[in-house]
């Protein structure tokens, strides 16, 4: 046989619900995953010397620091194909050719999390670990990075020394063309694969990657600034109450126009923002209607940590390389009039609230242009690590309101996962190689509640 070839196409990211075809995966965190990578081999002049193709993905995690080295296999994923799927290859030129081609996808396989087995066994336990295991699986991505740490080398006398390092993980395809009476293999061909975070289609949520119930929401209270002792003495009974709302699971990283040539991507975070006021001693309908003409001012600062480690293996953490990347991003937010949405009293301001006060609820999406050290999912192998933290400043202001400035700080370990893309709103129509895309319409409007009176 002629010496053949193979080279990667692209990367597609599969919708939900599509023909899994692919049941030869070697491991079984391939099942989950809905990315594809796809492949062309060419044969010139095809013989009988093999009947059978065998096609793997294989990935490791490769890293060094000084002299010392590892490598750390990743999930393996694989395909079989016979002779009688090489079709003609058509030349453009409608010239004759002996070329025969075998297009072929693989699936992208997923990497479970090396989290350690809880004590607890029970029944119902296990269930749920179970459960949570399965959506851990996660992704990694093609990468490369590298840095410096400081290692101690015990000799007469104790010394420091600066070593370099560098960490990659890589992708290649691996081909074997098999006579199968015999199981003998005629040839095998092997290139490498980009497996770029960029087709992923991601969510983020709040918690770390022992987080068993990402489900449910968050809330802060914001504490006002520090007043004046006059201004204490005064307000001390009749201060508003703030606090904010978040949901654990924020949101997916999507792309738009803007951002397909940097490769940022774009977070929606919705925020609901409860204000308690007091209630006051004069006309109460004419102040409940006052209060649903006013807006809040809302200023927030955004802080992304991205953390990455990797080491040479567990007996070498203390020579471990930590890349930090910190970025910021500042916008001020003007949110729609406040809206009771309780229920209390009669619609025009009268009846008695719990402790004295009425409560008002209003919202906004914090739209977070993700900068490009966020691009990727969290990952916990044994030899590296990725995780992220969001870092949220919130100064909410308002003259007629509040007295004073009102802050709420939070920061949040942020996991990014894999995403299927049936859990993805409407708003954004599906690419098969860039994922979701936001679509371009006008900028929608967040408005409250209709009132009913």
């Amino acid at each position: 046989m002629s010496t053949p070839s193979i080279h990667v196409l692209g990367i597609s990211a599969a919708p939900p619900g599509g023909d899994e075809v692919f049941s030869g995966a070697e491991d079984k965190s391939a099942a989950g995953s809905r990315l594809r990578l796809h492949g062309r081999i060419t044969v010139l002049g095809q013989d009988e010397s093999f009947d059978k193709v065998k096609i793997r993905l294989r990935g490791a995690v490769r890293t060094k620091i000084g002299a010392r080295m590892a490598v750390e296999k990743l999930s393996t994923s694989s395909v079989k194909r016979t002779n009688l799927d090489f079709k003609p290859a058509y030349s453009p030129s409608q010239q004759h050719t002996d070329e025969q081609q075998l297009d072929f996808a693989c699936i992208v396989p997923l990497t479970r999390d090396r989290r350690k087995p809880s004590s607890v066994t029970t029944p119902a336990h296990d269930a749920r670990s179970r459960y949570f295991n399965d959506k851990l699986d996660r992704l990694v991505p093609s990468m490369t990075m590298s840095g410096s740490t400081y290692i101690t080398r015990v000799t007469a006398l104790k010394d420091r020394h600066l070593v370099q390092g560098s960490c990659e993980v890589v992708y290649w395809l691996e081909t074997e063309f098999l006579r199968s009476q015999t199981g003998e293999v005629v040839r095998k061909l092997s290139c490498p694969a980009d497996i770029s975070s960029l087709t992923m289609l991601m969510r983020a949520e709040v918690g770390d990657m022992s987080s068993n119930d990402p489900t449910g929401h968050l809330e802060q209270v914001a504490k006002p600034q520090q007043l004046r002792t006059m201004d204490r003495f005064f307000h001390s009974t009749t201060r508003p109450e703030v606090s904010i709302q978040m949901p654990k699971i924020l949101g997916y990283l999507v792309s738009d126009s803007s951002s397909l040539a940097t490769g940022c991507r774009r977070l929606s975070i919705p925020v609901t923002v409860d204000v308690a006021l007091p209630l006051s001693t004069s006309d109460q309908r004419q102040r409940h209607l006052e209060v649903q003409t006013q807006c809040l001012k809302c200023t927030v600062k955004t802080k992304w940590f991205t953390r990455k480690t990797f080491t040479t293996g567990p007996s070498s953490m203390d020579s471990a390389i930590n890349n930090t990347t910190a970025s910021a991003q500042d916008m001020v937010l003007t949110l729609p009039p406040l809206y009771n949405g309780s229920g209390d009293g009669d619609g025009n301001g009268n009846g008695n609230s719990a402790a004295g006060y009425r409560k008002y609820s209003t919202s906004m999406d914090l739209d977070l242009l993700l900068p490009e050290s966020v691009a990727g999912p969290s990952i916990t192998t044994e030899l590296l690590h990725v995780n992220y933290i969001l870092d949220l400043a919130m100064k909410f202001e308002s003259e007629d309101m509040l007295t004073t400035p009102y802050t709420a700080h939070v920061s949040l370990p942020v996991t990014l996962r894999v995403a299927e893309p049936c859990l993805v709103s409407t708003r954004h129509t599906y690419d098969p190689l860039l994922g979701y895309l936001e679509e371009d319409v006008d900028e929608m409007l967040h408005a409250p509640p209709p009132y009913m009176p």
